[in-house]
């Protein structure tokens, strides 16, 4: 079972989570595997990752973001983030990953965000 859904219009590809909760290694280890396979193989310079189905994460998925966010770099893709909780955007704050991540509320907002680069 995919962790992950995913469109793209050839200017950006969006991938929502479609896990409540992203807590256990395994899960982590698959959703990581789903999204870098998907960042290998895209053909759009921008990407939106839309957490708004996610009520928790745990520490080590912000690992894998960083991870990510290093190959979307190398990739020269422009990476946003949205639909982030109040609850998990205060855990993004206290790391101060908020300040490395481009963070959207919506997904309309973060694709606007992006196309404007």
């Amino acid at each position: 079972m995919s962790h992950i859904a995913s469109h793209a219009d050839g200017k950006v590809l969006v991938i929502q989570y479609t896990q409540s909760r992203i807590l256990d290694e395994t899960t982590i280890g698959t959703v990581a595997n789903e999204v870098n396979a998907l960042i290998d193989k895209t053909q759009d310079p921008n990407v939106v990752l839309d957490f708004s189905k996610v009520a928790f994460m745990s520490s080590s998925m912000l690992g894998q973001l960083v991870k990510l966010h290093k190959k979307c770099k190398q990739y020269k893709i422009n990476l946003a983030l949205c639909g982030i909780t109040k609850d998990i955007m205060e855990v993004f704050k206290m790391t101060r990953l908020h300040k490395l991540f481009n963070i959207q509320p919506t997904i309309d907002k973060a694709r606007d965000s992006l196309l404007k680069l």
